[in-house]
């Protein structure tokens, strides 16, 4: 007998819903209409509907029925019905003659009512998946990626890891998805379907693919995100997996030697000098564009003339030793300086973000179409016959994770070996273009 149990028990009474609601003094009522019946009461006054009865002997013997293997004998069992007034007496009642049929199949009505317990919490639990699935909408999921990606504590001021998002893809993502998917941003994701996927990149796709092929590398991240973290529970497939994508061929454009003089030229009649110098700065260094334009002064050592860039798009800190043009342009920055940024801004970030404009100045002066990447390809074609490719590789922040003579043999880090090969770099540009140097320019 339970502990629980062990209490005085009452002469027997026709146990009716009065009695019960008059019962006060701990112990147990038993029913005189149903043996085993009965009505506890605790010391806290909590009034418990149970049976005791007692399990049926089960045999077990062996397959062909001649054997006794096991005889397991009747075994005395407390069934817990419900409390009062929850359970009124009848319905406690009737519900005895329920467990005396179980017993008689050979059934532990505890064990049943655990079962039926546990299969009403998966059921609920379904319910509950079921219901996340139709609510979990896809700016939700797109959200829920961002946040979850922006750090590994889920703090953007976190240190940037291999499996974090950065700044500028977290924008990308948001831009080219609420652009291009506006209409999909309130359904379900488990209503987006792979042929929906498929046919809507293709509409984005004429109209420009590398457009398309964003959105949907968005939408293939967020969906894997929601398929590995809710296990499959939201969505088992990834719907992108449909898409049939179409490879951008690669920017292979650059300012080509007969070109590069002119547009030198009128780079540096720009009115706005902060852009001039942001321009020269990326042919200079092969900086990609971001990294350049979010370039804090704190990172800038006049003393030790080196600079560094972090949270780069291959996730390491980038350090590059001065030349003599690039330090005598951040002096004349540092010198006309406004805020934190090397190439500060009026716009919302602070610093240089958006440079179509000086580009097309650029273009009507000298009729060089360019973009901001072409600076980094000229660098780096300007660089490809003068040093190895190692040096190449290290002054672009190239990852390559299978070179093992770079990983093992042969160490760039030191600043002071890599500021002859990159000032060599910056000589030959300097001399395609005709000889002129960023001192000349005001």
């Amino acid at each position: 007998m339970k502990k629980s149990d062990s209490m005085s028990t009452k002469p027997k009474t026709d146990l009716t819903d009065y009695i019960v609601s008059k019962a006060t003094a701990p112990g147990r009522y038993f029913d005189d209409q149903k043996k085993g019946f009965c009505l506890r009461v605790d010391q806290s006054g909590r009034k418990t509907f149970l049976y005791i009865t007692k399990t049926k002997q089960t045999i077990v013997k062996s397959e062909d029925g001649k054997t006794v293997l096991h005889v397991y004998p009747r075994k005395n069992i407390t069934v817990t019905i419900g409390q009062f007034p929850e359970y009124k007496v009848k319905e406690a009642r009737d519900r005895t003659k329920q467990y005396d049929i179980l017993i008689g199949k050979g059934i532990n009505p505890n064990t049943e009512s655990k079962n039926q317990r546990a299969a009403n919490r998966q059921a609920e639990q379904q319910a509950l998946l079921e219901q996340r699935s139709k609510s979990m909408t896809l700016t939700a999921a797109l959200e829920e990626y961002i946040s979850y990606k922006a750090s590994p504590t889920g703090k953007p001021s976190e240190k940037k890891t291999k499996n974090t998002l950065s700044a500028h893809t977290i924008s990308s993502y948001r831009l080219t998805m609420c652009k291009h998917l506006k209409s999909w941003l309130d359904r379900p994701l488990s209503e987006i379907t792979g042929e929906m996927c498929d046919k809507r990149y293709r509409e984005i796709a004429q109209t420009s693919l590398s457009s398309a092929n964003g959105a949907f590398r968005g939408l293939r991240a967020v969906c894997n995100h929601v398929i590995d973290y809710y296990d499959g529970t939201i969505i088992e497939k990834n719907p992108v997996r449909k898409v049939s994508w179409e490879d951008l061929e690669p920017r292979e454009k650059r300012i080509s030697d007969t070109d590069l003089p002119a547009w030198w030229a009128a780079v540096q009649k720009l009115e706005n000098p902060v852009y001039a110098d942001y321009f020269m700065m990326l042919l200079l260094t092969g900086l990609r564009k971001d990294e350049a334009a979010t370039m804090l002064w704190e990172n800038v050592n006049f003393k030790e003339k080196s600079w560094t860039v972090k949270n780069t798009k291959n996730g390491r800190n980038h350090s590059l030793p001065f030349t003599k043009s690039v330090e005598q342009l951040l002096k004349r920055r540092y010198e006309a300086r406004t805020n934190e940024f090397v190439f500060p801004s009026s716009s919302k970030s602070g610093h240089v973000f958006d440079t179509r404009y000086q580009q097309q100045q650029v273009t009507a002066l000298c009729g060089v179409v360019f973009d901001n990447h072409m600076l980094r390809k000229t660098f780096a074609t300007a660089a490809a016959p003068l040093v190895s490719e190692l040096y190449v590789k290290r002054f672009l922040n190239h990852h390559e994770k299978s070179n093992v003579t770079q990983a093992h043999y042969i160490h760039l880090d030191e600043l002071a070996s890599l500021q002859g090969p990159l000032q060599k770099i910056e000589n030959s540009l300097l001399s395609i273009s005709k000889g002129k140097t960023l001192s000349k320019v005001k």
